[in-house]
């Protein structure tokens, strides 16, 4: 991994997943090149789960080997879906070993299902010319698209909602690099806050993936009435972030 950059968007919609309806994505296939030569994935949508169609051209068995061109995961004690994993075939061999997408649902209070969260992961392909070898295809980049959703709501009725995460980070100083204790780091606009350790670290619970803005106060910053104002880009509990504040003077 060389260079990694994340984009989040957030907004309130109507319909959350888009996709081609089935008789469209069983007529053009799941991987598209469009006329200006970009590559389109999608993946099924639960209307097409639930089709005829999806049902006639794949086959289904019971196993526990993973190595398939996809999975659904189901529930043991209710046989209820829980997980779409596959990559897709009929595609160029970089693609079929890079790319992929994975699909989760999620039953609604009212009895209606929605899908929680999905990625697909696509194979930037170029063609690279090696002096003496002629032209190959070369993987240059794996780019990510994804969304989950937080929080499923008919008016004032909360159908779901995503459970919250936790962001972990450290507060260092911006000049010596060294761990600044008892810091107060607050999202803005909201009552989540952490304090850091001796050690610089610190946690806030119940956040959502989204962009954020942290305002990180430390005993020298507070001498001078000053707020450091830090941009979070969250978009998951995996990667811990790095804070750098400066001391006030």
């Amino acid at each position: 991994m060389l260079r990694q950059q994340s984009t989040v968007s957030t907004g309130y919609v109507r319909e959350v997943w888009r996709t081609l309806p089935p008789d469209s994505l069983r007529r053009v296939g799941y991987v598209v090149t469009d006329r200006d030569n970009v590559v389109v994935y999608y993946a099924p949508g639960l209307d097409m789960l639930l089709s005829n169609h999806f049902i006639d051209d794949h086959c289904f068995r019971l196993t526990t080997d993973r190595k398939q061109s996809g999975t659904l995961w189901v529930d043991r004690a209710s046989s209820e879906l829980r997980r779409l994993e596959f990559h897709y075939v009929n595609v160029t061999r970089d693609q079929e070993d890079q790319a992929g997408a994975d699909l989760e649902f999620v039953r609604l209070r009212d009895g209606a299902w929605a899908i929680s969260r999905w990625s697909i992961r696509m194979p930037l392909i170029v063609q690279v010319v090696r002096p003496g070898h002629g032209a190959e295809d070369r993987v240059t980049e794996l780019r990510v698209a994804g969304g989950e959703l937080a929080l499923a709501r008919r008016a004032n009725d909360t159908l779901w909602s995503a459970p919250p995460q936790v962001v972990a980070g450290t507060v260092l100083d911006s000049r010596s690099g060294s761990p600044v204790g008892g810091a107060r780091v607050v999202v803005s606009g909201t009552t989540l806050e952490g304090t850091s350790d001796a050690r610089g670290r610190f946690t806030i619970a119940g956040m959502l993936p989204g962009q954020y803005t942290l305002q990180v106060h430390t005993a020298s910053l507070d001498s001078m009435d000053a707020v450091h104002l830090v941009p979070l880009t969250f978009t998951d509990a995996a990667t811990p972030i790095e804070v750098r504040v400066p001391k006030g003077e």
